[in-house]
């Protein structure tokens, strides 16, 4: 009987730890994204934009070739896939 409840007082305790988890993973994932957009302003303050964005299409067709791999996976329907937006400005 010792051994059940001690299994069960290491699950709360493994539950405030997950919690934790989950908070440092939200922060980790926003710095990231927030620097990744701070980047690309840089970039495109030293060049035109449609020069950065070709510089970055390999990994936008990575991107979404894997979006739409995993909409067929899972049965969801791929409603849009635009790889590359040609307006003037290149935004």
């Amino acid at each position: 009987m010792a051994k059940r409840s001690a299994a069960m007082s290491s699950g709360v305790r493994l539950n405030g730890n997950m919690f934790m988890l989950y908070a440092a993973l939200t922060f980790w994932l926003l710095t990231v994204v927030l620097i990744a957009l701070g980047v690309h302003r840089l970039w495109c303050g030293m060049a035109q934009a449609k020069v950065v964005n070709a510089v970055l299409l390999p990994g936008t067709l990575v991107a979404q070739a894997g979006r739409v791999f995993a909409l067929l996976i899972t049965g969801a329907p791929v409603r849009t896939a635009s790889l590359y937006d040609f307006d003037d400005d290149g935004e």
